[in-house]
C-alpha cells in the first residue's frame, strides 16, 4: 500500500548454499511439471504448465528470477511489473485492489474479476480481489501476454500471471535482509531453509515493512497520509513420500494496513450543503490536503495451498488444492475538505466505508505427458468456488441549523443501507493442449477448454 520509494540503503546476509542466477529460476515443483536447466544460461519456464526453455516456449513470456528481484531490492508486485513489456498496474488512488493491465486490458468494474489469469504456484488465486501483498522469497515471476484461455481459461483475455514462490530444498540455506529508504520507510525480510531429514524439509520466510512520511499531508489532520504497515510469514513443507510421489503445503498470513484515498483538490473541492451557496474548500497541493477524516484501510488475508505430486510411465498428475480468506475494511472523506458540522450551518461530513470478506476454494487435477514424445499434451480438470460479501456505507452528517444561528446542532442519516451484499461464483471446466512435432522447427499446437 506505500508509495515508490526513490531511495534505499540496505544490508542483507545469506546463509548457507543459496543458488541464485540472473534473469530466471529454474522450474519450481509445485504446481508445475518440474525441470532442470541444461546450463547456467538455459532460462527454464512453467508458464504453459510445463517445463521448457523460453526459446522454445511459443509464446510471449517475460520471466523474472530470483537474483534479479533480490539484487534489485524488489518486494512489491508493482515494481516488478515495471519491468515487464506491456503491462503496466494503473494508479488506484483507493488502493483497495490490484489488477494488472496487460496489453492495454484493463478492468473498467471495481466488482468485476480482474481480465488477467493470477496463478501462485499453479494454484489460481485471482478472483474478484487481487491483492498480492508483498514479494517475499519468490522464484520465478513469469508473465504470459495475450490471451491464455486454453491453459488458464477463467478471464486469461489479457495475459497470465505466475509467481512461483520458493518452496523447500534438500540443502539448509537462508537470508536476513534490512533496508532503510526515504519517507522513514524500514523494511526487514528473511528465510531460512531446513531439510529435517533426507525426505522432509520445511521454509519458513517473513517480512515486516512499515513507512511514517509520504508524499501526501494531512495538514487537518496534522497526519501523514501515506503511512503504512504490512507484515506476514509464509510457511511451506516438502515430503517426499516415495521415490515418484511428493506433497508439497504452502502456508501464508499477512496484514497491512495503509492509505484508503491519494488525491488532492488543486482548485479546492466543492462540498454540497443544504444552503443555497456551495461551501469550496481551500486549494490543495500534495502537502496542503485538508480531510477531516483520516483515509484508511486495511487488509488480512490467510491463504493455504496442496500439492500432491505423482510421476508415472504416462506422465505427471498434480492434484493441487487451494483456500483464500481475504478481509478488508476501509473509510474514506467523501466531502473533500477539513469542514466539521461543527465549522457553520450546512456544513455536511460525508464518508464512505467499504467491508468486503472474500473466500475461495480451488482444485485442479492436471495431467502432463512425458516429454520425450512427439505428441505431448497438458490435461487438467478444475473446480473453482468464490463467496464475495461487501458493504458499502455512506454515513453522513449536516449541520441544518439556520443561516446565522449559532452551531450546535447536528442530525445524521444513512444513506445507503447496510446490510451488504454476496456475489457467489462457481465454475467447473476441463481443457486440454496438444502439441505435436512435425519437424525440429514446426510444432502444432491445439487446445480447448
Amino acid at each position: 500500500m506505500g508509495n515508490k520509494n526513490y531511495w534505499k540503503l540496505g544490508a542483507s546476509v545469506l546463509v548457507g548454499c543459496v543458488p541464485f542466477w540472473v534473469g530466471a529460476a529454474a522450474a519450481q515443483d509445485v504446481g508445475v511439471p518440474s525441470a532442470e536447466a541444461d546450463s547456467e544460461d538455459t532460462i527454464i519456464v512453467t508458464a504453459r504448465r510445463r517445463g521448457e526453455t523460453l526459446f522454445d516456449a511459443p509464446a510471449t513470456i517475460t520471466a523474472i528470477g530470483q537474483d534479479t528481484l533480490r539484487r534489485a531490492r524488489i518486494d512489491d508486485i508493482s515494481s516488478v511489473i515495471d519491468l515487464i513489456p506491456n503491462a503496466v498496474i494503473p494508479d488506484d488512488p483507493q488502493n483497495f485492489r490490484t489488477f494488472i493491465n496487460i496489453r492495454g486490458v484493463r478492468d473498467i468494474d471495481p466488482q468485476s474479476e480482474a481480465p488477467f489469469g493470477l496463478y501462485r504456484n499453479g494454484a489460481f488465486f485471482g478472483g474478484t480481489r487481487s491483492n498480492l501483498g508483498s514479494l517475499i522469497d519468490v522464484e520465478q515471476f513469469e508473465i504470459l501476454r495475450g490471451p491464455q484461455g486454453g491453459l488458464y481459461g477463467r478471464n486469461a483475455i489479457g495475459g497470465a500471471v505466475n509467481i512461483v514462490y520458493a518452496t523447500p530444498k534438500d540443502e539448509f540455506e537462508g537470508f536476513a535482509g534490512a533496508t532503510y529508504a526515504n519517507f522513514d520507510r524500514v523494511e526487514l525480510e528473511g528465510m531460512v531453509n531446513i531439510p529435517v531429514t533426507e525426505t522432509f524439509a520445511v521454509r519458513a520466510a517473513g517480512w515486516f515493512f512499515n513507512q511514517d512520511e509520504g508524499e501526501f499531508f494531512n495538514i487537518a489532520l496534522d497526519r501523514e497520509v501515506d503511512q503504512f504497515e504490512d507484515y506476514g510469514g509464509r510457511l511451506s513443507a516438502r515430503w517426499d513420500i516415495a521415490e515418484n510421489l511428493k506433497w508439497t503445503v504452502i502456508g501464508e498470513y499477512q496484514e497491512a494496513e495503509g492509505p484508503s484515498n491519494r488525491v488532492f483538490a488543486p482548485d479546492g473541492a466543492f462540498q454540497a450543503s443544504p444552503v443555497p451557496f456551495p461551501i469550496q474548500g481551500a486549494p490543495e497541493t500534495p502537502r496542503t490536503i485538508q480531510r477531516n477524516v483520516a483515509n484508511v484501510g486495511g487488509f488480512e488475508q490467510f491463504y493455504v495451498s496442496s500439492d500432491v505430486e505423482l510421476d508415472t510411465s504416462f506422465g505427471q498428475f498434480n492434484l493441487i488444492a487451494s483456500y483464500r480468506d481475504y478481509e478488508y475494511n476501509s473509510v474514506e472523506d467523501q466531502d473533500f475538505t477539513g469542514l466539521d458540522p461543527l465549522d457553520g450551518p450546512g456544513v455536511l461530513d460525508q464518508r464512505l466505508e467499504r467491508d468486503e470478506d472474500v473466500s475461495s476454494t480451488y482444485v485442479e487435477l492436471l495431467w502432463t505427458s512425458p516429454d520425450d514424445q512427439s505428441l505431448r499434451w497438458v490435461a487438467g480438470l478444475s473446480y473453482f468456488n468464490e463467496e464475495f460479501d461487501f458493504a458499502r456505507l455512506l454515513p453522513v452528517t449536516v449541520n441544518l441549523t439556520p443561516f446565522g444561528i449559532p452551531v450546535g446542532v447536528q442530525t445524521a442519516f444513512t444513506a445507503l443501507p447496510g446490510e451488504g451484499s454476496e456475489l457467489n461464483t462457481e465454475s467447473l471446466s476441463a481443457f486440454v493442449e496438444f502439441t505435436y512435432d512435425l519437424t525440429d522447427r514446426i510444432d502444432l499446437i491445439a487446445s480447448v477448454r
